[in-house]
């Protein structure tokens, strides 16, 4: 038994290709005793995937512009760029052999698809600002921050063979420069052996550094230098600039997040819904 789908034969190589993409998905969710079911049903999923994907494409060549051949070579030659092996043989000629001819092709219908996707997106109106605050306030456990930390330090590596009490002292100078108020910033710049930014390392969670580092810096006050202590990649010297206590993300910061997460649910549930009036459409049959 051969598939057509609105008179189209689609080759069995189709769904046989579409069970080895789907198989190592299929076996991490499904589970059972009957072997044979099971198959069926991951003979059954795949064909459907592949039943959708002819609608699709279908829907999309009709009344469709004419893709610029410009276009499509630009999207052939990278497609060669990421496929063609360093050693494989140049073509020469001007001739097109048919493996190319079948690329162009697939390239010029996946164009096709791409527009009609972006054509049913666009009608998707954006999510109401009482949508928004619907999933802030019930999806609030997802924006929830633990403490957090603002911090710029000075740091000098102990390379292999270096003298640490040479390198120790280096850093007491530093030490008593700091006492004097000066901008850290500026003195991490001449001294420290990471000196973008002046030091800063911007906001950063527990975790998210070496313990030896964050055990000092969230036990500093806002605006308070620590003493010199080392860690596995040298001696430091930090300054804690601000402190944030665990909380809520507040919904300015998170709302673009939740307006993409709407929009991607609403995408996917209107391609459902297209996918399902083709089917509904369409012509399937097995002969």
């Amino acid at each position: 038994m051969t598939l057509y789908v609105n008179g189209e034969k689609i080759a069995d190589t189709l769904i046989r290709a579409e069970i080895q993409r789907l198989r190592p998905h299929y076996e991490r969710m499904i589970t059972g005793d009957n072997p044979t079911q099971l198959q069926q049903q991951l003979y059954d999923w795949s064909r459907e995937n592949v039943i959708e994907r002819t609608v699709l494409r279908q829907a999309a060549m009709i009344e469709q512009e004419q893709i610029p051949a410009d276009i499509i070579e630009q999207q052939y030659q990278l497609f060669l760029k990421n496929n063609t092996r360093p050693d494989s043989p140049e073509k020469t000629g001007d001739s097109i052999t048919p493996d190319e001819q079948e690329i162009k092709k697939e390239i010029e219908q996946n164009l096709h698809v791409q527009k009609l996707l972006e054509k049913l997106n666009a009608a998707i109106p954006k999510p109401s600002e009482k949508e928004i605050a619907s999933y802030y306030r019930d999806h609030a456990d997802q924006f929830h921050l633990p403490e957090m930390v603002r911090v710029s330090h000075i740091v000098k590596h102990l390379n292999p063979g270096a003298d640490t009490r040479k390198v120790y002292e280096q850093m007491e100078q530093v030490l008593l420069e700091l006492k004097d108020n000066v901008d850290f910033a500026d003195v991490a710049r001449r001294w420290s052996d990471c000196p973008d930014n002046g030091g800063d390392l911007g906001y950063f969670l527990r975790g998210q550094m070496v313990p030896e580092f964050e055990t000092v810096v969230f036990d500093l006050e806002p605006g308070q230098v620590s003493g010199i202590f080392q860690t596995s990649f040298g001696l430091h010297i930090t300054k804690l600039w601000e402190k944030k206590p665990p909380g809520a993300r507040p919904l300015k910061e998170v709302r673009q997040t939740i307006i993409d997460h709407l929009m991607q649910q609403d995408q996917k549930t209107a391609l459902e819904d297209y996918l399902d009036l083709l089917k509904e459409k369409a012509v399937i049959e097995d002969k």
